[in-house]
């Protein structure tokens, strides 16, 4: 293990993190059009249909330029890069990124892998939170709280925190189309029902529940949760939310500063978002706020060096020794993005186009769009996705087994990926739009689906 590793030794005042490394110059013409001509700007295999942007993300090249760099210094002078430059860095990218969370303090955000090491900070923390907070509530078992649609392999982090506490796992069925005042109740109904069975539904004000996990939007189906107002239900019920946004970052406007329609109430006391999905930075990269009421009782998922320090930054920076430097691309990412048009271009685009491609699809399917349920406003029934989009597959019949291949059939034989899954008793297809996919991209998947879907094998 390195002696003595930064951010130990004092910073030196004089020292410019711009002057460690530049971010390269932006291309002097103006950017391509959206649709495929941006696929230059992408390392992607043109050869390759990429319809699953969510899963993995897209790194420009003029982001993996920049943190070709950093590698580069990294190489050159590792001493003084662990001892020195990574910590100057860290903190330009706190700083970087802080606006796109809706300005929060750079203090209250760590840099971390990605939404699951987050996830397992929050949850290994969680006796260590227990004792501190809530002391005296040892009479009642108590539960944590989830939606059916969370992460699956977030899953089995749940099931390990609660035979490790001995606490009762409380999950929300949840299937969808369903609106957001009939999720919202669902969970409330829940609350109550799990309270119900304890001797007091309280104790000092709080639920038997302790902890809610919750996406902003969710893997499959691909949707925009009402994560503010969950958030502010919860707290009502003295209940701590840790929000897996893994997805969030880049698709959808976020604030965790308090400034929505829910204030203070509807900000999460835990929330991570990965920025190699959305955001194009490489992977390997993620931001994690927790309030700061919290952040000296959540310990990273890695215990090292950070252990108890006074500072939540630096409890979460040295966790031995990695290459951070796709973390500290994300400077490299939002500059790329804004050189593109910003935020919002961004995502009107790709917005629309899920839209209107899943509008195509579901034609060619004869089925439907996973959208807001009960109204026929256009703009009020697709609300409920950013840029990927659900569309139910014209199948009923096949098996588990036969879609479960077709995701690698469709890379070997058709150079494409999608994402299919089955929700609620249907056969969906997860499209994610991007600023390099345009609608005759959804038009080719779709034809090549409906060849694989109707075929009178039905074996892959």
């Amino acid at each position: 293990m390195p002696e003595n590793p930064a951010p130990y030794p004092p910073m030196d005042p004089s020292f410019n993190v711009k002057e460690l490394v530049e971010l390269p110059p932006l291309p002097s013409n103006t950017p391509p059009k959206f649709g495929r001509a941006c696929l230059d700007l992408f390392e992607l295999d043109k050869k390759h249909l990429n319809l699953n942007h969510g899963s993995y993300g897209a790194t420009p090249k003029y982001v993996r330029s920049y943190q070709r760099q950093l590698q580069k210094v990294l190489d050159s002078q590792p001493d003084l890069w662990f001892k020195l430059r990574a910590a100057a860095l860290y903190d330009s990218t706190q700083k970087a990124i802080a606006p796109l969370l809706g300005g929060v303090p750079s203090k209250d955000i760590a840099l971390v892998s990605n939404a699951s090491f987050g996830c397992n900070s929050v949850f290994h923390s969680l006796g260590r939170l227990l004792r501190k907070h809530r002391p005296t509530d040892t009479r009642r078992r108590l539960k944590i709280i989830h939606l059916t649609t969370i992460y699956q392999p977030l899953h089995p982090v749940i099931k390990n925190c609660v035979a490790e506490l001995e606490l009762e796992e409380v999950e929300v069925a949840v299937n969808y189309p369903i609106s957001d005042d009939d999720l919202v109740d669902a969970v409330k109904n829940a609350i109550d029902a799990a309270d119900a069975k304890e001797f007091a539904a309280r104790v000092e004000g709080k639920s038997s529940v302790c902890i809610a996990m919750i996406d902003a939007i969710t893997s499959v189906p691909g949707v925009i949760v009402p994560f503010h107002r969950l958030t502010a239900l919860f707290k009502s019920y003295g209940i701590w939310t840790f929000v897996d946004a893994a997805h969030a970052i880049g698709q959808i406007t976020l604030d965790l500063s308090g400034n929505g329609p829910y204030g203070k109430e509807g900000v999460p006391e835990f929330f991570v978002t990965n920025c190699h999905k959305w955001l194009y930075a490489p992977v390997h990269s993620a931001v994690f706020y927790v309030d700061p009421k919290y952040q000296k009782d959540i310990l990273p998922a890695v215990i090292s060096l950070g252990y108890d320090l006074e500072s939540f930054t630096d409890s979460f920076f040295w966790l031995g020794t990695l290459d951070q430097t796709a973390v500290f691309s994300i400077p490299a990412a939002i500059n790329f993005r804004n050189w593109l048009g910003g935020e919002e271009q961004i995502r009107s685009y790709t917005h629309r186009l899920a839209i209107e491609g899943g509008k195509l699809l579901a034609q060619m399917f004869g089925t439907s769009i996973m959208g807001v349920p009960d109204t026929d406003d256009e703009a009020e029934k697709f609300s409920n996705f950013g840029t990927m989009v659900n569309v139910k597959l014209p199948t009923t019949s096949l098996s588990d087994e036969f879609m479960g291949k077709l995701v690698i059939y469709m890379l070997e034989n058709y150079a494409m990926s999608c994402s299919p899954y089955k929700h609620n008793g249907s056969w969906w297809v997860r499209v994610s739009a991007q600023i390099y996919t345009e609608l005759d991209d959804f038009k080719i998947l779709g034809h090549a689906l409906l060849k694989v879907l109707t075929s009178t094998t039905h074996k892959l």
